[in-house]
């Protein structure tokens, strides 16, 4: 019964984030689409358990880690994440942009994430998903994200 309850949970969230991207189709411009490159990228890397994702956060990177009551500077935030490196791998994911809001040289991305990761323990498999807000900043090395902000909750969630 609990396979059945996730395979239709999956189903209806993935359904249910593929309608704002349709409520808000829109034409990107060529700088939504290189900021939106950006998010895409550091997500393909924290999947593939690349360093390189670290390189997409800005030196003065300010933001939040799951339910922690306080933003974290980027050395912090790299810490705790690569404290967490090895313990589950990244199935599939998916992000959605929702909103895309460029001014100078600073960008602000709304943006929705399901993903299934498996833990390397156990090899059980959790779904999450959520809302996410990213700031850019255009720098000579293309943008850099100074801060994110989300929720997320996960297959376990809803069992509750």
């Amino acid at each position: 019964m609990k396979r059945v309850f996730r395979a239709v949970f999956v189903t209806c969230v993935v359904a249910l984030l593929a309608l704002p991207a349709q409520a808000q189709a829109q034409e990107w411009s060529a700088e939504q689409l290189e900021v939106w490159e950006t998010i895409s990228t550091m997500w393909e890397l924290g999947a593939a358990d690349d360093p390189a994702w670290k390189d997409l956060l800005h030196d003065s990177f300010m933001g939040w880690i799951g339910e922690v009551p306080t933003p974290h500077d980027k050395a912090t935030t790299v810490a705790f994440i690569d404290a967490e490196a090895g313990q589950f791998r990244t199935v599939v994911q998916h992000i959605t942009p929702a909103a895309i809001v460029v001014t100078g040289n600073t960008a602000v991305v709304h943006y929705f994430h399901l993903a299934v990761t498996e833990f390397t323990d156990d090899l059980t498999r959790e779904t999450s998903y959520g809302r996410m807000t990213d700031v850019l900043t255009k720098t000579g090395d293309g943008w850099r994200i100074v801060s994110w902000i989300g929720d997320e909750k996960s297959d376990e969630d809803a069992d509750d």
